[in-house]
């Protein structure tokens, strides 16, 4: 089964799947900042939030510009796990930075991971972020699944 999810976050993120809702969680983080930084990239609030609802094609297609920058597969589908958590956990974030950096947060949650796990990180770079190969490797789901560490890094922002 950890195989089966470690390989569906590869295919999800070469497919540019995504959950159903997120664009609602993308939106509903921009309404609380600027922006949200995936590697180099920006997504605006301006003029996104002000123009468009989230339910909109045209936001869809902004959405779905952005993550095709991500140049890995995998990371593109890690930042779409961050911004579902962060989506899901936002009333109960009293405070977003200006900009969220998802490689801030991937950051955060790969310190939590090496002190929880004792791995030594072997980082790789993808798009300006150093993610492990075992970071990548671990299932999103389970008590010591990535979900896991991400949320407590987003539990870090405030």
């Amino acid at each position: 089964k950890q195989w089966y999810q470690r390989r569906v976050r590869g295919v999800d993120g070469v497919l540019n799947r995504v959950p159903p809702n997120f664009q609602v969680h993308v939106y509903a983080i921009l309404n609380r900042c600027h922006g949200i930084r995936a590697g180099e990239h920006l997504l605006s609030s301006f003029p996104l939030v002000q123009e468009m609802t989230p339910g909109e094609p045209q936001f869809a297609v902004a959405i779905n510009d952005w993550l095709d920058k991500v140049p890995s597969a995998q990371l593109r589908q890690l930042y779409i796990e961050v911004v579902v958590m962060l989506g899901s956990t936002l009333k109960m974030v009293s405070r977003l930075p200006d900009i969220v950096d998802l490689n801030k947060v991937l950051e955060g949650a790969m310190r939590v991971y090496n002190g929880g796990s004792g791995i030594q990180q072997n980082g790789t770079v993808h798009g300006g972020s150093i993610v492990s190969r075992e970071f990548l490797r671990t299932p999103p789901t389970g008590k010591f699944g990535t979900l896991s560490y991400i949320i407590q890094a987003i539990a870090e922002l405030q």
